[in-house]
């Protein structure tokens, strides 16, 4: 066979490479995120809100489309600089804070949202609204899930829309169950994830490379004549594919009628420019966007109902979400100088906004030099986007297959190993997947995520030093990298040493004060501690933060239990088996035994036993009878179990 001709992905793209080849000039906006931090704090001082006296700071100068960061060198600032759009939905200062959040204290997953059927696909009614990345109750988040809401009602043909030529879910199902003959009934997820979102980074400027918004499908459940189908994996449902390229196909049409879809592209890019930053040197201001500044709530929903529509021929459900996901680039080679001093030059003394023209030579800055052999191949990274997903969705062999490919052509990047390494710990080949981390940190001696995922798979293969080496690299590499900090502590206090577990849970928590795992793991170690009133708060601002953190209730239930209030642990029982549990939970904490064990206090409860608890027990210490309970509940001591990324 005829070997594919891929252009290399670590090569640089043109600076502007998105810029049509027949501009002459483009008129840009920068955008300086330390003059910002100045107008902010001086409203503070003042009392005053800068969202209303200074509306072009909250609103980026106006910038719509982003398209650059400019970091580094005297200045020591981040600038952002993109284009205005009238036309376009407004992107705010609250959105860019959100990004570099995400992008710095929740590197774990890329910002989006999962809407999942409550208790699997068959039969269920309500969804679980889940958020990652650290968007919930933004704005941010809201984007994310108020078009991946709209995406699902027009597949449904529960919103119709004047696109021409959009073939929705429904009708291509109907069809389909018209041309067949057969009445199926299908539970179909659909996801935008972008099929290219490539950032790199020529030093210290990050551009858009490449960005393409895309849809991916996945049949959760289908029955066909009445028989469910069991092999999924083989099942091939012609109208959701038909459906995610139609979709992909027209988003800008649909953008146009539908401007969520418009600014859900601008944050996914927003977020890709981010993620960027993270290989440059932090700003002065840093610290403060990362944790002081305040942004404006908004409530985002935590469940939905299934949509579903029925017609004589066919019956549907959809789930789904959103994962922005990218791919941020280092390279090592060209010369960003030109374009650098034609941004600087264009400002005017310490302008926190400023505004020019550039002329391009087809599609190229006429200014700027960079590498040859420059453009990045779209089928490589529409091979990463397909991995990516593979990953998210479980489905390990095949994302390391794809892995495989990108290696061959692309050995000197580090991601592809790195997420090769999180695939094959994941599928229990730890020996390979340390390896993997090995060579993405021989290739970047500060990556930080792959010494955070080695260290997770050394605690996994009970290398207890050697995972407690690799956290201490991972924050000596990101020292806001919380997660590193969170499972370095649950290590910790697996070896006993419970002061420095401690001292982990509190940086964990000084850095991201809404991170319901921390919480969740120092309960347990104050538990095992002896200080069950700290163990109880610490569940319960868990669940404040995460209330679908099923496995918070189960514990806390259980020291409840001991505690003698059978009827609050009753209840927190019964939360636990609403929730479905994460595979690393499953391998923990068991339904069934727990389903059993509330049956019999439900009993107890409910003919008056545990009214004098103290006294049945005879002063039987607190630990003893939480020992026991845990026992009842196939739940051993208290062992953390450290936390994945990728």
């Amino acid at each position: 066979m005829q070997r594919r001709q891929f252009i290399k992905l670590a090569a640089a793209a043109a600076l502007a490479s998105k810029l049509r080849a027949e501009d002459a000039t483009k008129h840009l906006v920068a955008y300086s995120m330390n003059g910002a931090y100045d107008v902010v704090k001086e409203a503070l001082r003042k009392g005053t809100d800068f969202r209303a006296t200074e509306p072009a700071i909250y609103f980026l100068g106006g910038i719509t489309e982003p398209s650059f960061f400019m970091c580094g060198d005297e200045t020591s600032d981040w600038i952002l600089i993109g284009e205005r759009n009238a036309k376009s939905p407004a992107l705010t200062l609250d959105d860019l804070v959100v990004a570099i959040r995400s992008s710095f204290l929740h590197s774990e997953r890329d910002p989006g949202i999962t809407i999942d059927p409550r208790g699997g696909a068959d039969g269920a009614t309500i969804q679980d609204v889940k958020f990652f990345g650290g968007v919930e109750n933004t704005a941010f988040g809201q984007t994310c899930f108020d078009a991946d809401w709209l995406m699902k009602k027009i597949g449904m043909k529960l919103e119709v829309l004047p696109v021409e030529g959009l073939r929705t879910f429904f009708d291509l199902a109907v069809d389909e169950a018209r041309d067949s003959g057969s009445l199926p009934e299908i539970v179909s997820r659909f996801w935008y994830v972008p099929s290219l979102n490539n950032v790199n980074v020529v030093h210290g400027i990050a551009f858009l490379d490449q960005f393409r918004s895309g849809i991916l499908t996945q049949v959760l459940s289908a029955r066909v004549g009445g028989e469910k189908v069991e092999n999924l994996a083989a099942f091939y449902f012609r109208p959701s594919a038909e459906f995610a390229r139609s979709f992909e196909e027209h988003y800008k049409e649909i953008g146009l009628e539908r401007p969520v879809f418009a600014r859900l592209e601008a944050l996914t890019k927003l977020a890709g420019l981010t993620k960027a930053l993270r290989s440059v040197p932090p700003i002065a201001s840093f610290s403060y966007w990362l944790s002081s500044y305040l942004l404006v709530p908004t409530k985002t929903p935590t469940e939905v109902e299934v949509l579903e529509h029925r017609d004589t021929h066919v019956g549907l459900k959809v789930s789904g979400g959103v994962t922005m996901t990218s791919t941020a680039a280092d390279l090592k080679q060209g010369n960003a100088d030109a374009f650098r001093q034609l941004v600087k030059a264009a400002r005017h003394e310490s302008q926190v906004i400023w505004e020019f023209d550039m002329e391009f030579g087809g599609s190229v800055p006429k200014s700027v030099s960079y590498p040859q052999g420059s453009t990045a191949d779209v089928t490589i990274l529409s091979l990463w986007g397909q991995a990516q997903f593979l990953v998210e969705q479980k489905r390990y062999e095949a994302a390391i297959a794809l892995l495989n490919k990108i290696i061959d052509e692309v050995p000197t990047l580090q991601e592809p190993y790195n997420l090769r390494g999180f695939a094959r710990a994941a599928d229990g080949s730890g020996e390979k997947a340390l390896l993997d981390f090995d060579q993405a940190i021989r290739i970047n001696p500060r990556y930080a995520e792959a010494y955070f995922n080695r260290g997770n798979t050394n605690s996994s293969l009970l290398r207890y030093a050697d995972a407690i080496r690799d956290y201490s690299q991972a924050v000596d590499s990101n020292p806001a990298m919380v997660e590193a900090y969170l499972n370095r502590g649950i290590v910790l206090s697996r070896r006993a040493d419970k002061t420095a577990a401690l001292a982990d849970f509190e940086k964990a928590l000084s850095l991201n004060p809404r991170f319901a795992l921390a919480y969740f793991d120092r309960g347990l170690l104050k538990e095992e501690m002896g200080d069950a009133k700290w163990a109880l708060q610490d569940f319960d601002q868990a669940l404040k933060l995460d209330p679908h953190l099923a496995k918070a209730y189960l514990e806390k239930g259980s020291l409840l239990e001991a505690q003698g209030n059978d009827e609050e642990a009753l209840r927190c029982y019964e939360r636990f088996l609403m929730y479905d549990l994460p595979d690393e939970d499953e391998q923990r904490y068991s339904k069934e035994v727990v389903r059993i064990r509330a049956e019999e206090l439900m009993k107890d409860v409910a003919i008056g036993l545990g009214r004098d608890y103290e006294g049945a027990h005879g002063g039987v210490p607190l630990a003893e009878r939480l020992r026991k309970i845990r026992s009842l509940n196939g739940v051993g001591a208290p062992d953390g179990q450290t936390h994945s990324t990728k």
